[in-house]
């Protein structure tokens, strides 16, 4: 099994980085970037804090919580069980589980925790 550096994985977590400007709150787990448009409910402008050690391994980036001063928009009505990160336009970047189901109601307002995109070590 090869072993990957802290600079391979630094380079992949970079491009979400560097490209993943908006986060999609999304009743299902989209495929693909036009999959998204049938289950997100919400969107947001997001930033990143540091790439770091993970733990149990690897690399870890943390997304920025969406706060009160900034929130998110709610364009739909619906049970949010997973997040989509996108360039808003043309490219999926990464999808997960939300760590908590969050129901949003269209014309609201949202805000989220911060939470780690990681990427584990090779066993």
């Amino acid at each position: 099994m090869p072993h990957l550096t802290n600079t391979v994985l630094d380079a992949a977590l970079n491009v979400i980085k560097n490209n993943g400007d908006t986060l999609h709150l999304c009743t299902s787990e989209p495929a693909d970037y036009s999959g998204i448009s049938g289950v997100a409910k919400a969107n947001s402008a997001i930033t990143y804090g540091s790439i770091a050690d993970r733990s149990g391994g690897g690399r870890e980036l943390t997304v920025n919580a969406v706060v009160s001063s900034s929130p998110g928009s709610v364009t739909g009505t619906g049970n949010c069980t997973h997040y989509a990160i996108s360039d808003g336009s043309s490219t999926l970047y990464v999808t997960g589980t939300m760590n908590a189901a969050q129901q949003v109601t269209s014309g609201n307002t949202f805000t989220n925790g911060s939470f780690e995109i990681g990427i584990p070590d090779p066993s």
